[in-house]
């Protein structure tokens, strides 16, 4: 765990949950809360997924259990049940990215649910040249993600320090 002692835990991005539907859905206009999804078909990740426990625990915070009308294993499947109008789907704002043509992005608060991308090392210890190489590769990748994805999603976040 990120929290154990030794283990150092450095945040490269925040994402945060966002609705996935037609350009031309109701809901398109958002921004839209967990409750405004009761009773909307839904297209979700199978569990166990760290995905859908995220969006799990957005529909209870609202007193919901989602009730999928469709589970997948991966993203980019769930993406193209929306696009073929088998309902909407809440995913992490980076998942819009190739898909811009015919779905949008819809922000959902109350609460906003925000996922982390980190990367764990050990405090204490110089990493391996190649590790160390690996890190750096990993930041710029992070920070070049976001400069692309930041034009067009407020809700990514990035700790571009540099090691």
């Amino acid at each position: 765990a990120a929290t154990e002692p030794g283990l150092e835990r450095r945040l490269l991005m925040r994402d945060a949950m966002t609705l996935f539907c037609p350009v031309d859905h109701p809901l398109s206009k958002g921004p839209v809360g967990w409750s405004d999804l009761a009773g909307v078909p839904l297209v979700a990740l199978a569990p166990p997924s760290g995905l859908r426990a995220l969006m799990d625990d957005g529909f209870r915070s609202a007193g919901l259990v989602a009730q999928p009308v469709c589970t997948v294993r991966q993203v980019s499947t769930a993406l193209a049940l929306v696009r073929a109008g088998l309902g909407v789907a809440v995913f992490p704002a980076y998942a819009l990215r190739g898909h811009e043509d015919r779905l949008i992005a819809v922000p959902v608060d109350a609460p906003r649910l925000v996922r982390e991308i980190v990367m764990i090392r050990p405090h204490d210890q110089i990493p391996p040249p190649a590790a160390l190489a690996f890190q750096r590769h990993l930041l710029r990748a992070f920070a070049g993600a976001y400069r692309q994805a930041g034009a067009g999603t407020a809700d990514a976040e990035f700790d571009g320090a540099a090691d």
